[in-house]
């Protein structure tokens, strides 16, 4: 598994009163995987995430469930 990261995005959130936990994650390089931030990757990377999230919302409001800690990169 370490010759494999992977960069994982999740949100833990609440519609319509059931609990979603929408991810997305990519591949990396073994280099990239080494740096302390997660770089130009990990900001598409929750990109992806939150566009999913918004198109989530046309079946009902979106809330956060663990407020602050609700997105994780």
């Amino acid at each position: 598994m370490a010759d494999a990261p992977y960069l994982v995005a999740l949100a833990l959130v609440e519609q319509q009163g059931k609990r979603l936990l929408p991810l997305t994650g990519k591949s990396q390089s073994a280099q990239n995987s080494l740096a302390d931030q997660p770089g130009e990757e990990g900001s598409t990377l929750a990109l992806e995430l939150l566009l999913r999230l918004w198109q989530r919302s046309d079946d009902g409001a979106i809330q956060r469930a663990a407020r602050e800690d609700s997105l994780l990169l």
